[in-house]
This record gives C-alpha cells, structure tokens and sequence, in this order.
C-alpha cells in the first residue's frame, strides 16, 4: 500500500492506491493513526476509534479506524482513495483533554459525600472530648471575630 501526503487548496490529504485501510495488528494500526495526527490530517478527538474486523470465513483479524460519528472524508479518486480525515471545524469534535478534565471533576464530586459520610460515621463514635474539641475548632474556623469572646469567657470560667 502506498501512501503519500498531498495538498489541494490548503488542505492536507492522504493519497492511497487501496480502496479500505486495514491493519495486521491494533498497534500498527495505532503507528498510523499518530503519523496521520502527526501530519495534521486527523484530529485527537475521543469520537475516533480503532475498531476489530473478523473475516468471516477465513477468521482473519484485522484492525481500522473510524469515527464513531462517521464523520472522517474521503473520496474516490483515479489512483484508489484520498483520505482527508477529519472536516475542518468539525461539529461532532470533542477535545479527548476536556473529557479528562470532566471525568476527575466528576471523581472529586463522588468523593466528597463520602469522605462526608466517613468523616460523620467516625465523628459519631469519637469520645467527646475529641467532638467538643472538633466543635469549638470549627466554630473558630467559621467565626473568628467569635475569637476574642470565646477567650474572654473561658477566662470567666477559669475565675
């Protein structure tokens, strides 16, 4: 199979004398798809995927690419196949860093209740001496201007 870069108009595109792309392996088939983000014809976007194929008769397995949108552009061409990969301003792009940014948000957010839950569960079976103590530090935290009169009166208790 060969396969060059051209150009038409600005925009990048494989050139390839084979109607369909397969790969022996998911790795090699991995390789090609960062040459082609190398090159700028395909996008890293969380839409794109390599996919198995099994042969039905013969159990021959091979790997491609494809977007799970359909949204990839090629076109027939006298020599076989140009590949132009990802449209320009793709409506169906998603940043594959935006989505991890996503997913640990959503991660804190799942662990705060119950780190919550944890923290009441222990507090109930503390002695307390430790919940007084944990009370009046909070109290502290929130309120500092409370400060100075809750000093004040607990010299008065001490008299």
């Amino acid at each position: 199979m060969k396969i060059k870069i051209s150009d038409n108009q600005g925009k990048k595109f494989v050139k390839m004398e084979t109607e369909q792309i397969v790969f022996p392996t998911k790795h090699s088939a991995a390789e090609f798809t960062s040459w082609l983000i190398k090159n700028k014809v395909l996008k890293k976007c969380s839409n794109f995927e390599i996919s198995r194929s099994v042969a039905a008769f013969s159990n021959k397995v091979t790997f491609y690419f494809e977007c799970r949108e359909d949204s990839l552009e090629a076109r027939d061409s006298s020599s076989g196949m140009d590949f132009y990969g990802c449209p320009p301003n793709c409506h169906y792009f998603i940043d594959p860093k935006k989505i991890a940014v996503k997913n640990i948000l959503k991660d804190i957010i799942l662990f705060i209740p119950r780190l919550i839950r944890f923290f009441l569960k222990w507090y109930s079976t503390a002695n307390w001496v430790i919940q007084v103590v944990l009370i009046f530090l909070l109290i502290l935290s929130l309120a500092p201007k409370w400060v100075s009169p809750l000093i004040k009166l607990i010299e008065a208790i001490k008299k």
